[in-house]
Parts: structure tokens; C-alpha cells; sequence
């Protein structure tokens, strides 16, 4: 089946993708963005952010470019965070 694709990126494809992101497409992004999951390290779940998007859309779309600029994304965009979440009795003992 992969031999049927062509494999590789034509000149305006490479230029498209290079494009740094716009406020049209983050704000797509965000409308797509599924509602009832866990929030991030900064505790914010999507809805609250959907509620303040008009308000704080223009700070997240210069972090972007900045991070597409500078080729590097701040430290609090590189870490996460891992729980274990016991899903049966005795979670004192490690094997469970």
C-alpha cells in the first residue's frame, strides 16, 4: 500500500507546512479539542479555556509563534506528569 504513496513532500506542500500557525487555525484547533478529559499540569480542563478563549487566544498564538520562531518550546511545555490510579483493593501492596 505504501508504494502507491508518493514519498516526498513537493516544494508548496514544504512551504504550507512550514507556515507558522495563525489565529484561524488555533482557534479551529481549540472548537476540536475533546471536552470531559483531564486537565494538564496547569489544572485547567478545556472548558475553562474555551470559556476564556476570546480573552487569552492572542497570548497562546505568540506563545506558538514564538516556540515556531525560536525552535524551542518553554520548560513548562516539555514536562508531564504520570499518576498511578489503583483500580482494585489493597493499593498498599506494590504488586498491585
Amino acid at each position: 500500500m505504501l508504494t502507491l504513496v508518493d514519498q516526498f513532500v513537493s516544494e508548496e506542500d514544504n512551504i504550507r507546512l512550514m507556515e507558522m500557525s495563525g489565529l484561524v487555525e488555533l482557534n479551529d484547533t481549540m472548537k476540536r479539542l475533546p471536552l470531559g478529559k483531564s486537565p494538564g499540569e496547569d489544572g485547567l480542563p478545556v472548558e475553562v479555556l474555551r470559556e476564556l478563549w476570546d480573552d487569552i487566544s492572542p497570548y497562546c498564538l505568540k506563545l506558538i509563534q514564538e516556540a515556531w520562531h525560536y525552535k524551542q518550546l518553554i520548560k513548562f511545555n516539555t514536562r508531564a506528569i504520570i499518576k498511578l490510579i489503583p483500580k482494585i483493593e489493597k493499593k498498599e501492596m506494590l504488586c498491585n
